[in-house]
């Protein structure tokens, strides 16, 4: 147990000063997905304790590695604002590639029709989820430099889902792929410490793309490697969607401050609903799958 906490706390520390340091040094809008990425692969390998071999022996190593085509990605949607086609179909490829690559230990066992179901849902799942955090995003950063607490208040919402994770996976059997949840926390941390100091930087966007990818590939590996209710995994992946409904209903008929925290807490209920239905399923420390 004490090793487990002290493996976390440094991990915590290499993914907040790794996504520190890309932020200082880029300092514009695509500091966000490259401070994410690097913060989570940071603490990807030391919780790790070296870099994984590629290709990947276990399903969950393969988000250090697709970690850099979605960084990729999201700093191009982050500097290219026009054209909606290449976005979409750049979209789904990396869902649907990413989707089969975290199952694929899978599909070896499942019927043609089941794995076509899975991969297909999960994919759609993932790319609905992208859009709406991404949609929401983007309306942050455009008006963050008129009211400063509103790229704060997103990116809290978005904090407060991957700790979220990380105490579901915790408390279903899956102690690492909690402590790797916990360094994306702590890289959204530092995004949301410098979306306050800096609002103009337009953090919300890039760091959106990227926390998704993770979120939703580390809630997939729990569901169907460890113990994560599907109840609870459902919960996590819409909560996203849940934040963007409540911009719908109150663009334009609220106060700012009323807009933004209604979305928190549209975003942040599920997310904590989703990890209070796991408490007390992992009671033995030893069951942990560390």
């Amino acid at each position: 147990m004490n090793d487990l906490v002290l493996t976390a706390l440094i991990a915590v520390g290499a993914s907040t000063g790794a996504a520190a340091v890309v932020i200082l040094l880029l300092r514009r809008r695509i500091a966000a997905p490259v401070a994410v990425g690097a913060g989570y692969v940071a603490g990807h390998v030391v919780i790790n304790e070296v870099m994984p071999s590629f290709p990947p022996v276990s399903t969950e190593h393969w988000l250090v590695y697709f970690a850099l085509p979605v960084v990729v990605l999201a700093v191009i949607e982050c500097q290219v604002e026009r054209g909606h086609a290449w976005r979409w179909c750049s979209r789904a490829v990396v869902c649907l590639v990413g989707t089969y690559l975290f199952v694929q230990a899978l599909v070896a066992v499942w019927s043609g029709l089941q794995s076509v179901a899975w991969v297909g849902a999960q994919a759609l799942g993932w790319l609905v989820l992208w859009a709406a955090f991404d949609v929401t995003a983007r309306r942050c950063d455009n008006e963050s430099r008129e009211w400063r607490p509103l790229s704060p208040l997103f990116l809290l919402g978005l904090l407060v889902v991957a700790t979220s994770t990380s105490i579901a996976l915790l408390n279903s059997s899956s102690a690492k792929l909690a402590q790797f949840a916990g360094g994306l926390a702590s890289a959204l941390g530092v995004c949301l410490v410098f979306a306050w100091w800096r609002p103009s930087w337009g953090l919300c966007r890039g760091a959106a793309a990227v926390s998704t990818f993770l979120l939703v590939c580390l809630v997939s590996e729990g569901y169907h490697y460890g113990q994560l209710p599907a109840t609870s995994a459902c919960l996590l992946v819409i909560s996203g969607v849940a934040g963007w409904l409540g911009s719908l209903l109150f663009v334009n008929r609220a106060g700012r401050w009323a807009e933004a925290v209604l979305r928190l807490v549209l975003t942040a209920t599920p997310a904590i609903v989703a990890f209070a239905l796991t408490i007390g399923g992992a009671d033995d420390a030893s069951s942990w799958g560390y």
